[in-house]
């Protein structure tokens, strides 16, 4: 269950015109080196994508691991979560595409835009977190542990590419 994740931020105008900008450089953080780097937000989106995908094929994908221990109703409150998280983050890109456009037709200036999409976006990764948290009070401390584990096991999986400037945005929320 492999992953990789490219995040590519939208460059400054220097870099659009062809001229690299400092900072331009990419970085690639593996989980299997790195495992602190890649943040919680992520690993839960990335889990939840493949939880979703597989939600209709009890015997397969990760809930199927016998390793792992869930009861029925465990594994609904997981994969409700799941399949929520892949809407939420479809609405998120969604509110983005409306913001970016709304903030170009009236002219804004590429710092207003830059600025409001990262409150957004950052704002999309709390509520990911805040579904993570509640899904976790919801289930059993056996499901919770296998899950948590499940999200490690990925997180070490995991591969991020993206420009090195954006490396602390990347990280947030902390």
């Amino acid at each position: 269950m492999a992953c990789a994740v490219a995040l590519l931020v939208a460059s400054a105008p220097a870099a659009a015109q062809g001229v690299p900008a400092r900072g331009d450089e990419l970085v690639e953080i593996s989980g299997r080196v790195s495992p602190t780097l890649i943040p919680d937000y992520l690993v839960w989106e990335q889990l939840f994508r493949v939880l979703a995908r597989t939600a209709g094929h009890p015997s397969a994908g990760p809930l199927a691991d016998s390793a792992f221990v869930f009861t029925p109703a465990d594994r609904q409150r997981i994969v409700f979560e799941a399949e929520a998280s892949v809407a939420r983050e479809a609405q998120c890109e969604l509110d983005l595409l409306n913001q970016f456009d709304d903030l170009r037709t009236v002219g804004a200036e590429p710092d207003v835009i830059t600025q409001a999409t990262r409150d957004l976006t950052l704002a999309c990764r709390v509520a990911t977190l805040a579904a993570v948290d509640a899904m976790l009070a919801d289930i059993t401390e056996s499901a919770r542990f296998s899950i948590s584990a499940l999200a490690i096991e990925h997180r070490s999986e995991m591969t991020v590419v993206l420009l090195a400037k954006d490396i602390a945005f990347f990280r947030l929320p902390r």
